[in-house]
């Protein structure tokens, strides 16, 4: 990574880039790279290399210190603790493998139980069994005290003197002592050299060989791998930080080609002031840490589409999702799902037959799964809340005052019996496994439309808020839900009731909640720092009903808005980064489907430049519209002719 220290400081910039250098014995290093089936066999060109890379980095301890730390792999091996401790001391509040600042959840594990996952977990599993090399990930102690100065007895002193050759001086800086004087070092003529590098071929060409009959699958995997390795940094430039279907090529080249003169890296974020967020994200070359291509990819609107709820009342509504970036998991599912659009008819079964039914309202709903199995969660949830939803609308044997009771209770009693079907972790996924929703679960934010008004439930911190402009073209933004977050009074009071914490991580690790944070509050037990939600309602999420977080939805009603309006349901990550009044602006200046690519563009290259990551975004825009019906009378008039 050294090798690329002007793009990734142009990239990341001195706040956010940091490097964790760790230094090893060249000896060593020499052993490991002629016994493993990878890179360069010969001493002489393994030597080069690793002398080579240590001058990269050499540069950078030189010209930004701050941003480097550097860690002895022998002083490792003696005492992991202290090493390890001072690696969290120099990240500082950077320590994001311990908690994502706006994540829905947070699991902490002790420093024993993540060793016990590093050596057992599937990916080491996996990894141990694709190449020799990797044997070594679920091995113990006995092994690291083998790997301390190797050299002194596996190595021949041929080799020994070969390597301190050619990385003398590196050695010295860094505190390796070569045993070879300096007047007795290799004198590398042209000849000597040549011999070297023809003789590494040869056993480059043999370990190749060998491997293709020994491990064909692993031979193909390092080969992908060494065409990266081998690309040269203005390679990588030109083919990568540039590649996506809908970029003006020679165009990028130009702009890339003056950045190289200027001898400044790639300039990420003044690139990304060009995109044109209408065509979100299909021009986006670079888009926070994934290449536009990956985005793209990741990406789905729904087109623009109207539904008729009679009495002249229509909603031309579309909707967009964008799968998130986690550093640790690139192919992670999206975990939002979304309702857009269901109608909802009157009446029971038997009058359907009587009578054609007229779509008496519309649902539009947002779900934001969170945990382990957090899609499934939120899969499950949308299905059976607009399905029991429809159902509780077309039950007549219920008679209640008025449609507005009648939706509020449907809704509510959908979500209630829902989570209660997710928690008693009877649902299966599609492959038939059982659906755990023990530290797994989804808010959900709905919005149910009709003549009698608009009709909100809302569990969790997604969001619903409704666009209008007055008669004199003013613009108004309504917040039509209330997050349920560990900030409200109200809802702290029922999770302290239960037995829960309100805290912060670094609160809860100090027991001290006076303790200055500035740390998103969460919930834990009393008995031990989990769930660590940061909502206070949720659909499913068993645990954490232990401690009060319930799934009793808060529901409201409002009545329609005359004239014309718009209204927004969208997951926390739209709204945590958009103030309600640009969102105003955003919808009421362009289609439904636009509006939907705008805010997702805006709302992911703001996550990014926020986080060394971006969860999920889900959005639906809707437009209401109401038709007077002397309007509709005079149309058809017109339209068909009237005789006097």
């Amino acid at each position: 990574m050294s090798q690329f220290h002007d793009m990734l400081l142009s990239f990341y910039g001195k706040e956010r880039l940091r490097y964790i250098y760790l230094v090893r014995d060249p000896r060593d290093v020499c052993l490991s790279f002629m016994k493993t089936p990878v890179g360069d066999c010969h001493p002489y060109a393994i030597a080069k290399k690793w002398a080579k890379l240590q001058n990269f980095a050499a540069r950078i301890l030189h010209e930004e210190p701050d941003l480097i730390h550097q860690v002895c792999y022998e002083e490792v091996l003696g005492n992991k603790e202290e090493q390890v401790k001072k690696i969290v001391e120099f990240m500082g509040a950077r320590d994001v493998c311990r908690s994502m600042r706006r994540g829905s959840i947070i699991a902490i594990k002790s420093e024993k139980d993540m060793g016990v996952t590093a050596k057992k977990g599937r990916e080491s599993m996996l990894a141990r069994t694709l190449s020799y090399q990797f044997k070594n990930l679920g091995r113990g102690d006995s092994f690291t005290k083998g790997q301390l100065k190797k050299w002194v007895k596996e190595m021949a002193e041929e080799d020994r003197t070969l390597v301190e050759s050619v990385a003398y001086d590196e050695m010295f800086r860094l505190g390796y002592f070569p045993c070879v004087e300096e007047e007795d070092r290799i004198d590398f003529t042209d000849e000597l050299c040549e011999e070297y590098t023809t003789e590494n071929e040869r056993l480059k060409q043999k370990m190749i060989d060998d491997l293709a009959v020994e491990n064909p699958d692993d031979l193909k995997r390092r080969q992908v791998q060494a065409a990266w390795l081998d690309k040269t940094t203005s390679e990588h430039y030109d083919e990568e930080f540039v590649k996506s279907d809908d970029i003006d090529i020679d165009d990028a080249l130009d702009q890339i080609d003056e950045v190289k003169s200027n001898n400044k890296g790639f300039l990420v974020k003044e690139q990304t002031k060009r995109f044109d967020f209408k065509q979100w994200p299909l021009n986006a070359s670079m888009v926070g840490f994934m290449p536009g291509i990956e985005v793209k990819e990741r990406f789905e609107v729904q087109d623009t589409q109207t539904v008729s709820l009679g009495g002249g009342l229509s909603v031309t509504f579309a909707s967009a999702t964008q799968g998130g970036y986690y550093p640790n998991d690139r192919g992670k599912a999206n975990q939002d799902t979304f309702v857009s659009g269901a109608t909802v008819g009157g009446g029971n079964k038997k009058r359907l037959l009587r009578k054609k039914e007229k779509n008496l309202g519309a649902l539009f709903a947002v779900f934001d799964g969170h945990g382990p199995d957090g899609h499934h969660c939120s899969v499950t949830a949308a299905e059976h809340i607009r399905r029991q939803f429809i159902d509780e609308m077309k039950d007549e044997s219920e008679h209640l005052d008025c449609e507005i009771d009648k939706s509020t209770r449907a809704l509510s009693k959908s979500y209630r019996r829902t989570s209660s079907l997710l928690e008693s972790n009877t649902e299966r996924t599609e492959s038939g496994r059982r659906i755990d929703a023990t530290e797994s679960g989804t808010t959900a934010v709905s919005l149910f439309i009709t003549k009698d008004g608009l009709h909100t439930a809302n569990v969790g911190d997604s969001r619903c808020i409704l666009i209008k402009h007055d008669e004199q073209g003013k613009l108004s933004v309504d917040a039509l839900t209330v997050d349920h977050t560990p900030d409200r009074e109200d809802e702290i009071k029922r999770i302290e009731q239960h037995g829960g914490v309100v805290m912060t991580s670094d609160q809860y690790d100090n027991q001290d909640p006076t303790l200055t944070s500035f740390e998103q509050k969460r919930i834990w037990s009393k008995s031990g720092k989990h769930p660590g939600t940061a909502f206070t309602r949720s659909i499913g999420d068993a645990v954490a009903k232990e401690l009060g977080v319930c799934s009793e939805p808060e529901c409201a009603n409002y009545p329609l808005p005359k004239g014309s309006s718009t209204f927004v349901l969208g997951s926390d990550g739209i709204f945590d980064f958009i103030p309600d009044d640009e969102i105003g602006e955003v919808v009421s200046s362009n289609s439904p489907e636009e509006a939907c690519r705008i805010l997702v563009g805006k709302a992911w290259n703001r996550w990014c430049e926020s986080e060394e990551r971006a969860d999920d975004i889900t959005i639906i825009v809707g437009k209401i519209k109401q038709h007077s019906k002397v309007g509709t009378l005079k149309k058809l008039s017109s339209r068909f002719g009237r005789k006097k």
